[in-house]
C-alpha cells in the first residue's frame, strides 16, 4: 500500500479533515471574496469562491443538484480547477465498485473523478468490515482503490484479519492490500509471525510475502 495513504489515513482529523473543516470554518469570514448569489460553471450558489493557493472552488448551494453524474445534496460542495466534483455528499446511493454507499455520503473524487475516499453517514459493513461512519465532511473516512476495493478504514470494534488480531484505533487505521489482505494495522492483542513477536498496540505492516515489520506509531 502507498505510504501517502497510509500517512492520510493515520491523521484523518490533522491533516486531510482539519483542510476541510478550515474551508468550511472561514467561508463565513468576511477575509474571503465570496461572490454572492451567483451561477458558475451552471450551478447556481448563495456563494461561492476560488482558493488562491490550491485554485479550488468552494461554493454553497440551496437546492439538490445534479451535476457531473451525480445527485448531490444542498449545502457545501468543493471541486477541483477544473471544476470536476472534489467533495460533495451524495442525494442518492452510489456504487463505488462492488460497494454501494448509501445517500448523505461524503464523497472525495480524485481530479480524474475517481472516488478514493469518503466519510459514511452511519456504521456500514464493506468488504466484511464494518467500518466507522458519521462525523460528516470531516469525519472518519474510509479508503478505495481505484478498482473500488477497499484500501482502509477505521472498524467500529477490534477485529482478526489473515490471523491478526486488529484494534479499532481511531488514531492508526486497518489497510489492505487490493485483493482484500491486511497491510496494515495497530494490534488489539499481541502477535507472533516466523519467531516474532508484537506486543498490544504495536503498529505493523505485513508485505505481500507475508513478513512482518514493526511501524512507527
Amino acid at each position: 500500500m502507498n505510504d501517502k495513504f497510509l500517512k492520510t489515513m493515520k491523521k484523518p482529523i490533522r491533516i486531510h479533515h482539519i483542510a476541510l473543516l478550515f474551508m468550511i470554518l472561514f467561508s463565513a469570514c468576511s477575509v474571503f471574496q465570496w461572490e454572492k448569489d451567483t451561477v458558475k460553471n451552471g450551478i447556481h450558489f448563495t456563494k461561492v469562491r476560488q482558493a488562491d493557493a490550491s485554485g479550488v472552488y468552494i461554493g454553497l448551494t440551496d437546492r439538490n443538484i445534479s451535476y457531473d453524474g451525480y445527485e448531490v445534496v444542498q449545502g457545501w460542495m468543493h471541486f477541483h480547477p477544473d471544476w470536476k466534483l472534489k467533495a460533495f455528499q451524495t442525494a442518492r446511493p452510489v456504487q463505488v465498485g462492488v460497494n454501494i454507499l448509501p445517500a448523505h455520503t461524503w464523497l472525495f473524487p480524485d481530479s480524474l473523478g475517481i472516488i478514493t475516499s469518503c466519510v459514511l453517514p452511519e456504521d456500514q459493513e464493506i468488504q466484511g468490515i464494518l467500518c466507522l461512519g458519521g462525523g460528516g465532511i470531516s469525519g472518519i473516512y474510509a479508503g478505495f482503490y481505484p478498482s473500488g476495493k477497499l484500501k482502509g478504514c477505521y472498524p467500529v470494534h477490534n477485529i482478526e484479519i489473515d490471523g491478526v488480531p486488529c484494534s479499532n484505533s481511531l488514531l492508526f487505521p486497518v489497510c489492505l492490500y487490493e485483493d482484500g489482505h491486511l497491510k496494515s494495522c495497530k494490534l488489539s492483542a499481541s502477535f507472533s509471525r516466523n519467531n516474532k513477536t508484537f506486543k498490544k498496540g504495536d503498529c505493523i505492516e505485513i508485505d505481500p510475502d507475508g513478513n512482518v515489520r514493526k511501524m512507527a506509531k
